[in-house]
């Protein structure tokens, strides 16, 4: 797919596992250029993997841009948004321990930790990082959203506005009830939005389930079969004839023999 996007994919995870996983999201991303699309409350898992965030409060955007413009504006604003940021960088900054280098900005939870490490034990070190600039060459405009499931009912998403960049991970950060879910379902068309417009650079409305791709939290929502070999089966379009030449193939390209 065009774009990947992700509803807390390590919720279900132990860490070891949500590791991986968020390794090969970012390998997807390195060697296909797929956007990704990261929805989730904790970001201290994905903290290093992402390009840009965008924080979601109330059904409206509070804050979206890169890593460098995320913690200027979390310190120099006293932002809430703090209390969502990994540990050692929260205890870097806060603790001013920034006055100690001559570098503008922290990237990593790495970084953070060994900086902190370095500057009790003295030994003052820059850090190299890699300045990306947005490109402005967005995949996913969405402008003015507004969205409530009944007309009776309060709105969930409120006039939101957001740009997705190309080929970058974008991480949607909020709190349980926040809109995060609805928002992905309206990026991919599930639900649609009474009001605002998303426009989808290169992606055809046709095209739009097979060059979007949802992963839910949970990933059994996703299973409607019995069995592996059912699930396969679907793969092909109704009236379809199966071809089990190809099934094979997918099984073996899947590692899915031993679930056959």
């Amino acid at each position: 797919p065009e774009v990947l996007i992700l509803d807390e994919p390590t919720s279900q995870l132990d860490p070891m596992v949500s590791e991986v996983l968020l390794k090969i999201i970012k390998k997807i991303n390195d060697d296909f250029g797929t956007t990704i699309i990261i929805c989730d409350y904790r970001i201290e898992e994905i903290f290093d993997y992402c390009d840009k965030y965008g924080f979601l409060n109330n059904g409206k955007i509070e804050f979206y841009g890169t890593t460098e413009e995320l913690l200027k504006f979390v310190y120099k604003s006293n932002s809430e948004l703090k209390f969502y940021l990994p540990v050692p960088t929260r205890i870097f900054y806060e603790g001013e321990l920034d006055r100690f280098h001559k570098f503008d900005r922290i990237v990593s939870v790495r970084d953070c930790r060994n900086l902190i490490e370095n500057t009790f034990k003295n030994n003052s070190s820059e850090i190299k990082t890699n300045n990306k600039i947005d490109s402005g060459d967005y995949i996913i405009k969405a402008k003015n959203i507004w969205f409530r499931y009944k007309r009776n009912e309060k709105d969930i998403v409120k006039d939101l506005s957001i740009n997705i960049p190309r080929k970058k991970i974008t991480a949607i950060v909020g709190g349980n009830g926040s809109g995060k879910t609805t928002f992905l379902k309206l990026l991919t068309g599930i639900l649609t939005q009474y009001s605002g417009k998303i426009n989808l650079d290169k992606i055809s409305l046709n095209n739009r389930f097979s060059d979007i791709l949802l992963l839910p939290q949970n990933p059994k929502n996703v299973l409607s079969k019995n069995s592996v070999l059912e699930e396969l089966a679907e793969m092909f379009s109704e009236g379809q004839t199966i071809n089990d030449s190809e099934i094979k193939k997918i099984v073996s390209c899947c590692r899915l023999d031993n679930l056959i």
